[in-house]
Formats: C-alpha cells, sequence, structure tokens
C-alpha cells in the first residue's frame, strides 16, 4: 500500500501526463498555453512534469481555455457522469461559446424533447425556466 506522498507523487505525474496530452492535442507549445494562462513556460513545465500540484486558479484557466478538468484530475478512475466521447464534448465547447439567447434555446429544445420522451404533459417554457434557474442564466425582454 502507498504511503500519502507517493500517492500524491503519482497522482501528480498522472495529472502531468494528461495536462501535456491535453496540450499536444490543442497544438500549443508549453510557452503557448503558458502566455494563455498568464505564467511562466517554467510553472506550466513543473505542472506538466508532476512537479507542482496545480492551484485551483490555474485549473480555472485551464477550464477557459477549453481544457477538460475532470478528465485531468479523474480520468482513469472512476469517472461516472463526468466522462464525455467527443460528441459531448463539442456540444459543451459550443455551448460555452454561445450568447444568452442561442443557450436558453437549446436548453428549450432538450427540455422538450426529454418531456416529449417521457410523455409527460407539462409547460415547457416552465421546464426551460427551471432549468434556466438551476443554471442561473437571465435575459432581457
Amino acid at each position: 500500500m502507498q504511503n500519502n506522498s507517493d500517492e500524491l507523487q503519482t497522482r501528480l505525474q498522472l495529472f502531468g501526463i494528461k495536462l501535456a496530452s491535453q496540450r499536444k492535442k490543442k497544438d500549443l507549445t508549453q510557452q503557448e498555453l503558458a502566455t494563455h494562462l498568464n505564467i511562466s513556460q517554467r510553472v506550466q513545465s513543473g505542472y506538466e512534469r508532476g512537479d507542482v500540484a496545480p492551484k485551483l486558479d490555474y485549473l480555472f484557466k485551464l477550464s477557459e481555455v477549453g481544457f477538460d478538468i475532470p478528465t485531468l484530475l479523474f480520468a482513469g478512475e472512476n469517472q461516472g457522469i463526468y466522462a464525455l466521447d467527443p460528441q459531448e464534448q463539442t456540444v459543451v465547447n459550443l455551448y460555452r461559446q454561445a450568447d444568452v439567447e442561442v443557450k436558453l434555446h437549446v436548453l428549450e429544445s432538450l427540455a422538450g424533447n426529454i418531456a416529449n420522451k417521457k410523455g409527460q404533459e407539462g409547460d415547457i417554457n416552465q421546464n426551460v425556466a427551471v432549468i434556466a434557474g438551476q443554471q442561473n442564466i437571465t435575459t432581457k425582454k
């Protein structure tokens, strides 16, 4: 059984491997990613080697430039709902880039589709309002 220090080091190394893999898939160098994240290339290299534990603000910045944080942190473990296939990841990435009106239209379409499949009677607008409220989305009328 590994002690906590060894387990942490293993997790950091796995994080670094997955981080480098995602960066390369985005066709970015360490320096380019570091510039995007407003950090030094040396710090970025430390993350990828598993020498430096990522801070929360670093993870937020990675997410903002399209990195899949659950995969970085949990891939290879029991991911459950966090695992997205490539098509789902594309939908998420496009949704994140859309304006509020498009997001509401997408939510309306999904809610309508789900309600129709389940045979539920009810107001689709109410379903969308519930979903939108959970997502903190508001629109100007």
